[in-house]
């Protein structure tokens, strides 16, 4: 019974001490993660526009406009840009405006676009684009590898600011992304068509700055991707739950047995090695990801597993009490994989939902 007794004030720090190592790593990935979700759900829906002043004749000319994006042909969220090709067409009234002369992607650059089609009778006009462009993304990787994302494409007129220009929508079901686009490891899917009025901080040297307001009127479309499933997670840390397993393996072995620690040191070597293949996906950013988090919880893991190799060893080679020394290692392993698991599982659940 003493020595029963005499287990718990060995063991009890070290639960405490990971339970509030991996508590500090989960509070700081889930308010992170609140955060990050509330701007990136703002980003594409709470635009507010920014109207004409009062004093301003109404004399711009209604361009309704449609689009299709048809591929998006590369993606890379490591240099924070992606390539897509689509179709926009325009219907006006008048000669005032030229839409398509005056095209202009402000996250990006068009790289080739030809007209299509084009139809100008009496006061009625009509114009067809197709466009290859490449567009500057920044991409929120807070929760990677459960990552979503929003594929904005801002078009403006670059000519008519919206004292000669807005932009109307013609219906929804005119904005849309082929069914047929496929990006690895992410389902696609059409975001709402947003136009709102862009106003610029700065008069660009115009004489005619009362007159004309420097606001233009500006398109956003886009596409949604949504992470598919837990395939990717798994392929991104298999090496990392691989290494945390073989550090677990540890505690089956003699505490005097040297192998113990280098097996250990390996399983952390590892660890970190799986880090930079994470590293390498990612964006260089200046906050903790979802991977980093999670690949942080494994290295702490392990290191205080070997914390925990040594209080071992201490207790069998040193106090000479075999069944304490093992005791511990078996209360220290169940204590270290069920917190891990949980981890994992509570910060991928709520990633996920």
């Amino acid at each position: 019974m003493t020595q029963k007794r005499d287990i718990y004030p060995l063991v009890i720090p070290i639960w405490i001490i990971f339970l509030i190592c991996l508590t500090a790593i989960a509070s700081y990935a889930i308010s992170s993660m609140f955060e990050h979700h509330e701007i990136a759900s703002n980003d594409h829906t709470n635009l507010n526009l920014v109207p004409v002043s009062s004093n301003d004749t109404p004399l711009h000319t209604d361009v309704l406009f449609g689009a299709y994006i048809t591929k998006i042909s590369r993606l890379s969220m490591k240099e924070s840009n992606f390539d897509v090709d689509f179709y926009v067409w325009f219907k006006w009234k008048g000669d005032d405006v030229a839409p398509g002369e005056g095209m202009e992607i402000i996250n990006g650059e068009i790289n080739s676009m030809e007209l299509q089609a084009e139809l100008h009778e009496n006061d009625t006009n009509y114009e067809q684009y197709q466009i290859s462009a490449s567009i500057i993304q920044p991409f929120d990787v807070m929760l990677y590898p459960f990552d979503n994302h929003k594929l904005i494409i801002k078009i403006e007129d670059c000519i008519s600011s919206i004292y000669w220009l807005q932009y109307i929508p013609e219906n929804l079901q005119n904005t849309s992304c082929s069914e047929e686009i496929y990006i690895p490891g992410y389902k696609s899917k059409s975001l709402p068509t947003i136009v709102e009025n862009h106003k610029y901080p700065t008069d660009f040297g115009s004489p005619w700055q009362e007159q004309m307001p420097s606001t233009y009127s500006q398109i956003r479309l886009g596409i949604g991707l949504v992470r598919d499933g837990w395939g990717f997670y798994f392929k991104l840390f298999q090496g990392l739950f691989v290494a945390v397993a073989v550090a677990m393996i540890t505690f089956t072995l003699r505490p005097n047995f040297a192998p113990r620690f280098i097996v250990g040191v390996g399983a952390l070597f590892a660890a970190v090695a799986n880090y930079y293949n994470v590293l390498a996906l990612q964006p260089a950013v200046n906050y903790l990801t979802l991977a980093d988090t999670i690949t942080f919880a494994g290295i702490v893991t392990i290191f205080l597993s070997m914390v925990g190799s040594s209080i071992s060893y201490y207790l069998y080679s040193f106090k000479n009490n075999i069944n304490l020394s093992r005791r511990f290692d078996k209360y220290s392993v169940i204590t270290f994989i069920f917190c891990f698991i949980f981890i994992n599982l509570w910060i991928g659940w709520f990633a996920t939902h």
